[in-house]
């Protein structure tokens, strides 16, 4: 994996704040925040943890239109793409195989 973009103090407090609720043993912790505040830079060092313990990820996002975007900005934060594969049909990054997947709730 390449390298991921430094986080601004306020995503970094995000990510603590998820981490000491998985801690805490909550299964479902939920980050909300407005457009622009990073949250796929934050899920790109999620994504990014979770790979280093060779665990294999579905990243869910709510809109097709969001597909080719949060693709783009994994890349853009240090994801191999050849690590990640869409799940919506024939798209052009259809890689079942791969270990981190991109997909709509309506396509799973």
């Amino acid at each position: 994996m390449g390298q991921l973009r430094d986080l601004y103090p306020h995503q970094q407090e995000a990510l603590d704040q998820l981490r000491q609720s998985i801690m805490a043993g909550k299964s479902r912790p939920l980050l909300q925040a407005p457009t622009g505040a990073g949250k796929t830079v934050l899920a790109a060092h999620i994504v990014t943890g979770i790979r280093r313990r060779m665990k294999r990820v579905c990243f869910v996002v709510p809109s097709l239109g969001l597909i080719d975007q949060t693709f783009d900005r994994f890349v853009e934060n240090g994801i191999d793409p050849a690590d990640m594969g869409v799940i919506q049909g024939d798209h052009h990054w259809r890689r079942p195989q791969a270990p981190i997947q991109i997909a709509t709730a309506q396509t799973l």
